[in-house]
Formats: C-alpha cells, structure tokens, sequence
C-alpha cells in the first residue's frame, strides 16, 4: 500500500514509524514542497486534503505534478507560503524588479483562476492572495 491509499491511522503505521512515512512523502515530493505534520492524525489529514486535489486513482499524479495548473495554482496561493509558494509558483527577484515581469506572471495565473474562468470555490480567495503578492512585486 502506498502512503496516498491510506484510509487510516493504523494503515499509515504499516508503513513504518512516523518519521519513516514522512520521509516517504518528502521523497515523493521531489523537493517541489515539504508536507510538515505533528503527529499521526494532523498526517492523515494532510494526506486526505492532498488527495481531494490530485485525487488517489492516479500515482503519476504524485510524481509529476498536480492534475492541473488551475490546481496547483489554487493549492500554492492558498495553502502554501513564503519561499515554497515563490519557488512553485516561480517567482523571482526580477518579478520584484521587473513590473512588466510581475503583470505577466499575474495574468498567466488568473488566466487560470479568474472566478469567470474557474468555478472552484477556493477561486476568490486565491484571486486576493495573488493580488497580494503582486501588488508587494510592484511597491
């Protein structure tokens, strides 16, 4: 069983000691973010939250990404934060320097996520933490 098919506290333990499970979510990660949990039920509940997005029927998913940009850029401006947001998300110092460099980033993304575009519920609070981040780009 793989740690995204676990249903269960008592199923994530087969997996090994909590550490052990941790590593292995990393790992799968590829470094692109760092799941942190505190204890066994705060693991269960990222994984459960992670699986509503990517969902569990995939494993490429898991390895290559989100199951689309619109996912992903929903998941990075809401649920994540400081350079782990900036790094997915890809955003550089130029973005900071740059302001045609910033308004394109932003365009790309609400391209994706605009309320018009994008019926997910989570679209307006993504919109405001984008607006956010570009209007600290730009001042």
């Amino acid at each position: 069983m793989k740690w995204y098919e676990c249903n269960s506290i008592n199923q994530l333990k087969e997996l090994g000691s909590f550490r052990e499970v941790k590593k292995i979510i990393n790992t799968d990660f590829e470094g692109k973010f760092v799941l942190k949990s505190r204890g066994w039920s705060n693991l269960l509940e990222k994984i459960n939250f992670l699986s509503n997005i990517f969902g569990k029927s995939n494993n490429k998913v898991w390895h290559d990404g989100f199951i689309s940009e619109t996912e992903k850029y929903l998941f990075c401006l809401l649920e994540l934060d400081g350079k782990n947001r900036q790094r997915i998300l890809g955003v550089n110092g130029l973005h900071y320097k740059n302001t045609e460099i910033a308004k394109r980033w932003k365009r790309k993304i609400i391209q994706k996520i605009h309320t018009d575009k994008c019926s997910d519920s989570r679209a307006p609070a993504a919109m405001q933490v984008l607006e956010e981040m570009y209007q600290e780009m730009i001042t």
